[in-house]
């Protein structure tokens, strides 16, 4: 995906955003020249990192050879190597392929290209047929047969790195031996046929290989199938330590939603208690309030004493305190 942003930028696909990207980032230069400059965003680090995959991969097609200089652009039909491997007279680093054509553009200078380049060059250059009517230089991808950019579909998921940890972790049913078949199918796939815990083991680990990759591309730190796996399992682990506590966590709340205060029988007081410890600042606190059989509130009561007692003992010191209260109420029920 990254790549593809990069081949819409030298493309110009979107004109605005090439502009914009252009004036701050490469302004006096190309994308395959551009570096990362003083201050780059996150965005543009990003298709920075996919600028050796566009160079290596993409070739300019050759129209009237205006926009393409000879040494500084993939431009020959070669797969292995798009650069010319004739070194360059100083002077003549900054030519344009428009200037190898005859005056009136509709062949190769074969003198020029006798004294410019080797063997291997110029048996590259003349394969490349020149258009009978002058155009400009477009870029294309002679990895697929209509020239257009199209992402490896299973490259990074299915690389020998990946392959490997699948097979590590016993999740190589997932992959299809059809080629055919695209990363998105596979997961889809992955992910209807499988229980919850195996649908979360799948993504930790696409999450896992895509973590490898940037650490590697921004740190250029490698992590071992290990690594990644101990991570992904760690990880799997706390995935299912926050469900057990969410699952916990709803059934305290069902229990409190249900548990509501009830009224005592008709004619009697009802008195709930309820203590605090504060160890640190070594004293205990009491709280209890009064309600009659209607849920009236009736009166109620706070004392503090000072000194450290555990949880039992200060319900337990509550609980005569709230005795001692109710008989100088002088009630008897």
């Amino acid at each position: 995906m990254l790549a593809k942003q990069a081949c819409r930028l030298i493309n110009k696909t979107n004109p605005l955003v090439t502009n914009s990207m252009k004036a701050r980032y490469y302004a006096d230069t190309d994308f395959l020249d551009a570096g990362l400059g003083a201050n780059p965003s996150f965005m543009w680090r990003s298709i920075m990192a996919a600028q050796g995959v566009v160079k290596q991969n993409c070739r300019r097609k050759i129209g009237d050879g205006r926009s393409t200089r000879v040494w500084q652009i993939p431009w020959l039909p070669c797969c292995d190597n798009g650069f010319p491997t004739t070194v360059p007279h100083e002077e003549l680093k900054d030519i344009l392929v428009h200037n190898l054509m005859t005056e009136d553009q509709k062949a190769w200078d074969v003198d020029v290209l006798n004294d410019l380049f080797n063997d291997r060059d110029r048996a590259l250059i003349q394969q490349i047929p020149i258009p009978s009517r002058s155009r400009p230089d477009p870029w294309y991808w002679p990895l697929d047969d209509k020239g257009v950019f199209t992402a490896p579909r299973r490259v990074e998921f299915l690389n020998t790195f990946a392959t490997e940890l699948w097979k590590k972790i016993g999740l190589q049913d997932i992959i299809p031996g059809d080629e055919s078949v695209t990363v998105l199918q596979i997961l889809l796939n992955a992910f209807r046929t499988n229980n919850r815990d195996k649908r979360a083991l799948v993504g930790l680990f696409c999450w896992g290989i895509w973590f490898r990759r940037n650490t590697w591309v921004w740190d250029k730190r490698s992590i071992s199938v290990f690594g990644v796996q101990s991570m992904a399992m760690q990880l799997l682990q706390d995935w299912r330590r926050n469900q057990e506590q969410n699952e916990d966590s709803d059934h305290r709340n069902q229990r409190a939603r249900t548990s509501r205060w009830c009224k005592p029988q008709e004619g009697w007081i009802k008195v709930n208690i309820d203590a605090a410890c504060h160890h640190q600042l070594e004293f205990i606190g009491m709280g209890c309030v009064a309600r009659d059989d209607s849920g009236r509130f009736l009166r109620a009561r706070s004392e503090r004493m000072q000194g450290g007692m555990s949880p039992r003992e200060a319900e337990a010191w509550s609980f005569r305190a709230a005795l001692s209260w109710m008989k100088l109420w002088k009630t008897q029920r």
